[in-house]
């Protein structure tokens, strides 16, 4: 394994606005996918598909563009398939994007499951698309649903790009904990997500959020308010407390060259974590991005497209 260092596409941003909590780091890798950068993928040819599988509570919404090998992506806690915005003109020339909605968010809905669950939908969803193997791409949360896909699924793996990824026991730390406890929990997570509907379509009006400058604030704070989505927020949450030594016990298991990308100023999930996963996971490399905090969709889309692009040509990792 090997660690190296890019320097993100936008370097001035205001790094309190990262600190203040998990969903605060989510909400703006959600939020971003909103931005102008959208719309530069939605004048490419987009298919969008709704699909019953057969593990799915509800049909699962998915973004499908570009042409070539196939790469699905896996976003965080909370977000949607937005998300990956400023990635579509990186890669679509390059790889066929499969981006879903994961359950609980965006146009599937909820209820919001685990990272078991998740990764068995995303296997039926790939059997759906008649995708026999793919490279997955999986940010914050959504990369512990790429590490049990890859452990329970390996044939259907090419490879792994794990963005600011959860995984190790070590990425679970006391305030994880904390939101995940009874009453006191989801008091936390329904004022945060509360407190965000309030602060962030200010921040972005005034440009000081990086990837947010030009939204609509009015639609952002409908996102944020939205109430399901605190409460996928929380089942997640719980999940993660739950399932993480389940990952944890399998990430020596896995057989997919595998690329770890981390944000320096990342404080959700800390390079450290990172530097975990490239010793553990067998055929690994760790990447950290200088500048760059814990959205690495919306902070560094070339160095993401630059890792994905790895992967989806066989490069295989550095010793």
């Amino acid at each position: 394994m090997s660690e190296g260092t890019r320097t993100p596409d936008r370097l001035d941003h205001n790094q309190e606005l990262y600190q203040l909590s998990y969903a605060h780091r989510e909400w703006l890798n959600l939020a971003a996918g909103r931005g102008p950068a959208i719309a530069l993928c939605c004048n490419a040819a987009v298919t969008r598909h709704t699909l019953a599988l057969p593990s799915a509570p509800v049909p699962v919404h998915v973004r499908d563009e570009g042409a070539g090998p196939p790469v699905l992506l896996l976003h965080g806690q909370p977000g949607t398939a937005g998300a990956w915005a400023p990635l579509c003109g990186r890669l679509r020339e390059h790889a066929r994007l499969i981006a879903p909605d994961r359950p609980g968010y965006g146009a599937t809905g909820v209820p919001a499951l685990g990272f078991a669950a998740n990764a068995h939908i995303a296997a039926e969803l790939l059997d759906a698309l008649d995708v026999s193997e793919a490279t997955v791409v999986g940010h914050s949360w959504g990369g512990g649903v790429a590490i049990a896909l890859a452990a329970a699924r390996p044939k259907r793996v090419t490879g792994l790009v794990l963005l600011g990824s959860v995984g190790p026991c070590s990425s679970v730390d006391a305030a994880d904990r904390l939101l995940a406890r009874p009453l006191i929990g989801p008091a936390l997570t329904y004022a945060t997500f509360r407190t965000l509907a309030r602060v962030l379509p200010l921040a972005a009006a005034r440009g000081r959020v990086p990837g947010l400058q030009g939204l609509d604030a009015a639609a952002m704070d409908e996102l944020l308010q939205n109430a399901d989505y605190w409460r996928s927020f929380l089942v997640e949450q719980r999940a993660l407390v739950r399932e993480t030594p389940a990952l944890d016990a399998n990430l020596e298991r896995i057989e997919a060259p595998a690329s770890i990308v981390m944000g320096e100023k990342d404080f959700m999930v800390p390079p450290r974590v990172g530097r975990e996963l490239a010793r553990r996971i067998p055929s690994a490399e760790c990447t950290l991005v200088r500048g760059a905090g814990h959205v690495l969709p919306a902070e560094a889309p070339d160095a993401v497209a630059h890792a994905v692009l790895e992967r989806v040509r066989g490069a295989r990792p550095g010793p």
